[in-house]
């Protein structure tokens, strides 16, 4: 659903309307050949979005990126808020089935200790 358009130029859309809507790369394609400037508003922060939506996210810039579209972003948030991800993996929680397995003093091919 485009909000606004002036033909062949500009379009306008609410993030939830691309990203956080069943699209794929190539209606992101398409969309990029249609408009030469995507006005994005009411884009959340990147760490709060779910990864499927941020996945189409990405891939929605990629498609204007690689398109040489004009983008113009607007959010309720600052930039740093905005583009700020946590990337680090999250460590992996134990349970009580895990078992701890160490081999100290064997070595060789014998299997004596040492």
């Amino acid at each position: 659903k485009i909000d606004e358009a002036i033909d062949g130029y500009v379009a306008k859309f609410r993030f939830g309307d691309l990203c956080e809507q069943e699209k794929s790369a190539h209606d992101f394609l398409a969309l990029a050949q249609s408009f030469q400037c995507i006005v994005l508003t009411e884009v959340p922060a990147m760490n709060n979005m779910l990864p499927d939506v941020l996945r189409r996210f990405i891939t929605l810039i990629d498609a204007l990126y690689e398109a040489r579209n004009l983008v113009v972003i607007s959010s309720d948030v600052s930039f740093e808020t905005l583009t700020s991800v946590d990337v680090r993996p999250k460590a992996p929680q134990s349970t009580d089935d895990d078992v701890e397995v160490s081999i100290v003093g064997t070595g060789g091919s014998s299997g004596r200790s040492t």
